[in-house]
């Protein structure tokens, strides 16, 4: 079976303020070579009109395997959610998408910094004060916590 791969619209097309639609720089060359390499590419669809789009990437020899929507209307009228086809990747812009980096730490801030905005600058450490910074919390987190007595006074008689 073939590789494939999901691809966001915002990372093939732009539209401009009149609607019209553009490409996004050197993604046709993208597609192309992967289309060369045997990947099969679907293009998710959220803002634009499957039939607008399809025409514009065929108007312009932009090769894609299948433009997927989030809800397709069958014969009868009626609308159903789509899921996107399994890929082997997924492609999007990265103003809609956070990446788990390493730990949940970076990740937590860049939540933040999309939902409240910049986050604050500390003043600038020297290496050293990081290194040093970096041991006392290591210290910290591998001494043992000292459990208090149940009873200081001895156990009751009473």
């Amino acid at each position: 079976m073939g590789k494939s791969i999901n691809v966001h619209e915002a990372c093939v097309i732009t539209t401009d303020d009149k609607g019209n639609l553009s490409m996004v720089g050197k993604a046709k060359e993208a597609l192309t070579t992967l289309k060369k390499n045997k990947v099969s590419v679907c293009i998710l669809l959220c803002d634009n009109k499957k039939e607008d789009v399809e025409k514009f990437l065929n108007d312009n020899n932009v090769p894609f395997a299948s433009l997927s929507t989030k809800e397709e209307t069958d014969k009868d009228g009626n609308t159903k959610h789509v899921d996107p086809p399994k890929a082997d990747v997924t492609i999007m812009p990265s103003s809609k998408v956070i990446t788990l980096r390493d730990d949940w730490q970076w990740c937590l801030d860049d939540i933040a910094q999309r939902l409240w905005g910049e986050k604050k600058k500390e003043n600038p450490k020297s290496e050293q004060q990081r290194m040093d910074d970096s041991m006392a919390d290591y210290i910290r987190w591998a001494t043992p916590k000292k459990k208090e007595p149940e009873n200081a006074s001895g156990p009751s008689l009473g």
